[in-house]
């Protein structure tokens, strides 16, 4: 694909901002400059438990919007990809 074209955008939500959630952010910030892929990953909403934490983890690691409501962002239909990094046990 010609450097000047625009790949479609792939908006994620990630689920889970522990250990795996944030190698995960840190994956979807760099992944483009690693791979030449066909989309571009937006990082548009991190979910979890715990809001306060939940909104410098946001801040901090670029996350377009943070929520604790799972259920209703998989269903938003502007979400494409939704990436679950939460413990094995949950």
């Amino acid at each position: 694909m010609p450097l000047h074209t625009q790949k479609p955008p792939v908006n994620v939500c990630l689920i889970g901002q522990k250990f795996m959630g944030r190698t995960h952010s840190n994956a979807f910030m760099k992944v483009s400059k690693f791979f030449d892929l066909p989309v571009d990953p937006v990082m548009h909403t991190i979910c979890a438990r715990h809001l306060p934490d939940l909104q410098k983890f946001a801040k901090r690691w670029g996350w377009q919007h943070a929520t604790t409501d799972w259920e209703t962002t998989v269903r938003d239909p502007k979400i494409d990809l939704v990436d679950v990094d939460t413990p094995n046990h949950l």
